[in-house]
């Protein structure tokens, strides 16, 4: 995608917005391995993914949408959170949002995410994640639509 045809993209009303309280635990806080050295998604991220899957299926019915989205997305996430000292890194955080949409039904897998702008606002007020969707227009020049629109 262009940066003209993002702009564009943007300036149009969003597929579906959603905003969940609190801010996603990073990747390094929120997977943990067993005793048999196995992956497991620890209860702060279990928690965290299973309330903003909750909320974003009910925007998606809302929205009167029934069925996961097959077609490319284009995905803003903003990350509001209280001013904190040190680095903060916004990318270590989409993964478990992207899972919960995937888990909401959404959309029926995050590789239909075809691009993302992920932002970090400092707020006053309480910590919040807000993801907004838009399906862009694809021409026929574009690789990542193989099914017809």
């Amino acid at each position: 995608m262009t940066p003209g045809a993002a702009v564009r993209l943007l300036s149009t009303a969003p597929l579906l917005c959603v905003t969940v309280p609190g801010l996603p635990p990073s990747l390094w806080s929120c997977y943990g391995r067993n005793r048999d050295g196995k992956l497991h998604l620890r209860r702060e991220g279990r928690d965290w993914k299973a309330a903003a899957a909750w909320m974003a299926r009910a925007e998606w019915r809302r929205a009167q949408r029934w069925k996961p989205l097959r077609r490319p997305v284009f995905a803003v996430v903003e990350l509001l959170h209280a001013q904190r000292p040190g680095r903060w890194d916004v990318e270590n955080r989409l993964k478990l949002i992207f899972d919960a949409f995937t888990d909401a039904g959404v959309w029926e897998d995050d590789s239909l995410l075809r691009g993302h702008l992920a932002l970090a606002h400092p707020v006053d007020r309480d910590e919040a994640t807000r993801i907004s969707l838009w399906e862009p227009e694809l021409t026929k020049q574009d690789p990542g639509r193989s099914d017809p629109i």
